[in-house]
């Protein structure tokens, strides 16, 4: 009986937690955005709806900082605002 009204009890925290979790990732099931996200070159002149040219010329003239790995370039999501 307490074995039963304890499953219960849990399962239902679980939803609970579960519903926020997936509530807080989006419709599409996918992560928030955050102004912290890394985003490449190209998806970054997506977001600012401009060409790939004009976000590498913000980044030449030090409009946009890059962040580098190598050769890979990323820029952050907040400073494209």
């Amino acid at each position: 009986m307490l074995d039963d009204a304890l499953r219960e009890i849990i399962g239902e925290e679980l939803r609970r937690v579960l519903r926020e979790e997936l509530a807080a990732r989006g419709e599409q099931g996918r992560p928030v955005a955050s102004a912290d996200d890394f985003l490449s070159i190209k998806a970054a002149a997506q977001v600012a709806q401009v060409s790939t040219g004009t976000v590498r010329s913000w980044v030449r003239e030090h409009h946009l900082r890059e962040y580098r790995a190598g050769r890979v370039v990323r820029l952050r999501r907040g400073e494209l605002v």
